[in-house]
């Protein structure tokens, strides 16, 4: 298919040997909370010094983390593999979009091929065929008409690995580096990402998006300090 960015392409079957484990959802503001971010000195933003704490949302404790930058979710990933006494961080990119198709393949979301607010938390457009939402912009459950809203996780059916949010809500941290034309490169097996650069790659969209972002291998990227999407 040539549907997408160049940065999607070329196409190429990737395989996951190594198992790994996700959060069924995006962490809470309620989880952050546990974390203490100055505990990580070496990890912290000093710009969040004199600000409102990372991860906080004033709407609710079960909303998705925010204003997270990649360095902080690092640090979460570390504070909570202290905590448990199991590795935890942030998954590759290939990870990602293997939990995010919940077993289906060669489908542009983790459902199928079209998308609605009935699915996820995400700004429709009539412009794109395969959004079929009844209802159009903002998600009319979190927009009061002043300032649209994430939703509670778990606000919408799972994919068939059980995960919630992989479309849309808040965009979502993975550990791999970004670049534009790493698939014309990338290995097959158990890709991890380039060995270096400037930005980190985010995936999944956001409440603020159009349905193309909310796609399953829909890319972005976020330099180190980049706050909006949560950890998972």
């Amino acid at each position: 298919s040539r549907e997408g960015f160049p940065d999607e392409r070329p196409l190429s079957p990737v395989r996951i040997d190594k198992p790994f484990y996700m959060g069924t959802v995006e962490v809470t503001c309620e989880q952050f909370a546990r974390f203490d971010p100055d505990h990580f000195n070496g990890f912290h933003d000093q710009r969040h010094k004199d600000h409102t704490r990372p991860g906080y949302d004033a709407h609710g404790p079960n909303r998705p983390a925010i204003r997270v930058s990649w360095r902080e979710a690092m640090a979460f990933c570390q504070w909570l593999s202290e905590k448990t006494g199991h590795q935890c961080t942030l998954p590759t990119e290939a990870q990602w979009e293997y939990a995010a198709r919940g077993g289906l393949s060669g489908h542009r979301f983790p459902w199928g091929d079209t998308i609605t607010h009935s699915q996820a938390n995400y700004y429709s457009r009539s412009d794109y065929p395969y959004d079929v939402s009844p209802t159009r912009g903002f998600h009319p459950g979190w927009d009061d008409g002043i300032r649209p809203l994430t939703s509670p996780v778990g606000s919408f059916p799972p994919d068939g690995c059980g995960l919630y949010d992989m479309a849309g809500n808040v965009w979502e941290w993975c550990n791999d580096w970004y670049r534009n034309d790493y698939y014309d490169r990338s290995p097959d097996n158990d890709p991890t990402g380039p060995w270096e650069g400037s930005d980190r790659v985010l995936r999944g969209g956001g409440w603020y998006t159009a349905p193309s972002t909310c796609r399953v291998a829909s890319r972005y990227y976020g330099c180190l300090l980049y706050t909006s999407p949560s950890p998972r």
